[in-house]
């Protein structure tokens, strides 16, 4: 009698332990070896603004995904930020421009900046 109480409570021990969602930690989701960007910096452009980051990974925090970076002053603007981490949420970017060097980055933001000047002034 002891022994198929035994049975009974080992089985359904591993029933409850199988049907149990177990939570994975962020590691576990990391993102695919695919998903990685081919060059060092980049430009992450919102609805509302760019950022500009050196050394960009996916990264995994609650469930969400998200680009995080090495802040680059891009333009005096970001100056203050320079060097700090920032985390933008995948699910709000609109366009990523990857750049093989900070100077073709910055290049690239003068010229931007340029061209909103033009335009403004017509």
């Amino acid at each position: 009698m002891k022994s198929r109480r035994l049975v009974i409570a080992v089985v359904i021990a591993v029933f409850a332990y199988l049907l149990i969602p177990h939570q994975r930690s962020d590691a576990d989701q990391a993102p695919p070896k695919d998903m990685y960007f081919s060059a060092p910096f980049v430009i992450a452009t919102s609805a509302s603004q760019s950022a500009y980051l050196a050394d960009p990974e996916l990264r995994m925090l609650g469930g969400r995904s998200f680009i995080v970076g090495k802040v680059v002053a891009g333009d005096p603007a970001w100056k203050l930020l320079a060097g700090n981490p920032m985390w933008i949420p995948t699910d709000s970017i609109t366009n990523i421009t990857e750049f093989k060097s900070l100077d073709a980055l910055q290049a690239a933001v003068a010229s931007a900046s340029l061209n909103a000047e033009k335009k403004s002034q017509n």
